[in-house]
């Protein structure tokens, strides 16, 4: 009989690497001093017990106001890049800290488009308009070009409300409209309007619904790419998912 050349050589895969998060880091730092003090405290007597106890007190309540302060201007800080798959740090970031074109900017390109100079030159053609009539003429195309900005402006952000799922205090802002964003840079945009909700809960504990058709985006976001075997981040444009400028959508909670 042949020699049992045993199992084919199939080499080990490495074992993952324990990712070390900024919370997991100020958890072990804050443990490790607050158990020192806890035996100082158990060692000593007297006035240097009472003041172990009340830095034990103190320190505790600064690391604490400091967490919080953090957390609310600079939550990103808290995230390992781990946590953001195929989005790189630099693009969560500045989605989490409103990073993008600001609605004034949105503004002033809807102005230009409508006052760009081959459109109003047409429209101010008053070669063939008798003179008694010019000023009628002007009026009317200022009234367009101002309903033109308008519908630029209205058709170039998204309205967003996130009451269904907060409350009656929850937030509602508009974001600039960029048909060709990926999905999972615009769920970021939101997220920062939802902390202390974690990454990746899109799909779990919250979810976006068209106001007007009652469409709910089931199909976007961490599940879709997992599905399709691309991490966590959706990368498929707005325009490819059915999302487009204008649109007033819901943040609720996915029940």
């Amino acid at each position: 009989m042949p020699e049992d050349s045993g199992p084919p050589n199939v080499s080990p895969e490495s074992p993952p690497r324990k990712t070390y998060t900024p919370l997991s880091i100020i958890a072990l730092f804050f443990g490790l001093v607050e158990a020192s003090l806890a035996y100082s405290f158990a060692e000593a007597s007297g006035w240097m017990q009472i003041a172990i106890f009340i830095f034990m007190g103190a320190f505790g309540l600064g690391i604490a106001i400091a967490f919080f302060a953090i957390l609310w201007k600079r939550p990103w800080v808290f995230y390992p890049p781990s946590e953001f798959s195929a989005s790189s740090p630099r693009a969560f970031v500045n989605a989490m800290a409103g990073g993008g074109p600001s609605i004034t900017d949105v503004a002033a390109g809807g102005i230009s488009n409508a006052l760009s100079a081959k459109a109003l030159l047409e429209k101010l053609d008053l070669a063939d308009v008798p003179v008694e009539q010019r000023a009628d003429r002007i009026e009317r195309v200022v009234l367009e070009v101002r309903e033109d900005a308008i519908t630029y402006v209205s058709n170039a952000v998204l309205r967003l409300d996130a009451r269904p799922l907060i409350g009656k205090h929850g937030p509602q802002w508009e974001e600039p409209f960029d048909e060709t964003m990926p999905v999972g840079a615009f769920l970021d945009r939101i997220l920062l309007r939802l902390q202390p909700f974690p990454p990746h809960a899109y799909g779990t504990a919250w979810i976006l619904k068209n106001t007007a058709s009652q469409t709910v985006y089931e199909d976007i976001g961490p599940n879709w790419a997992q599905r399709s075997k691309k991490g966590t981040f959706d990368d498929r444009s707005l325009a490819q998912v059915g999302i487009k400028g204008g649109m007033a959508l819901e943040v609720i909670g996915n029940r």
